[in-house]
């Protein structure tokens, strides 16, 4: 299993809207036990993501090397970020 339950992104009936529950429920059930918390934007993630660590993560994740090849050209099909 590679995924938390907080994980949405590209899961289906999962997102923004669905972490964003999770994260108030999680508040409501213990307030006195928050002590942090982190706003953030991705708007533009994928412009910044840096791609020897999405090729590292790939590497972890898949093993055949003709699948890490193709993944590869698709990460590098900009000079920077992920398209």
């Amino acid at each position: 299993k590679r995924y938390i339950r907080t994980t949405g992104a590209s899961i289906k009936r999962r997102g923004t809207h669905d972490l964003m529950n999770c994260i108030r429920t999680d508040l409501q059930k213990d307030p006195e036990g928050t002590l942090y918390a982190y706003k953030f934007d991705i708007r533009r993630f994928y412009d910044n993501a840096r791609q020897d660590f999405v090729m590292w993560c790939f590497r972890r994740v898949f093993k055949d090397e003709r699948l890490l090849v193709l993944l590869e050209r698709f990460v590098k099909l900009l000079p920077e970020g992920i398209s």
